[in-house]
């Protein structure tokens, strides 16, 4: 995944995740439901109950995709396989999806 995969990631959520062969990474950028841009990161053991989440505030959505690229990368050099990507755009009506 580079640059242009994460900018053009869907206005309200992009969710990616990466797998090695023993662990799980998984980064989010969503709103909240104040309009408040989050950054959630899961990580893991695939083996073990072992893990850990992050919450992060962030002032902007461009302020997170940066943050996703930088994650998108040292996952890339940590030896982490990227497995998938979600992203959802806003419905044209202002229902939750």
């Amino acid at each position: 995944m580079d640059r242009r995969d994460i900018d053009g990631l869907a206005d309200t959520r992009a969710m990616i995740r990466w797998r090695s062969d023993d662990h799980y990474y998984l980064a989010d950028l969503h709103q909240d439901l104040f309009g408040q841009w989050i950054l959630l990161q899961a990580w893991g053991s695939l083996y073990s109950e072992r893990g850990n989440l992050r919450r992060t505030p962030v002032d902007s959505k461009e302020a997170g995709l940066k943050r996703l690229r930088q994650i998108a990368t040292r996952r890339k050099t940590r030896g982490y396989r990227l497995v998938d990507t979600t992203t959802s755009a806003p419905d044209p009506q202002g229902r939750s999806q």
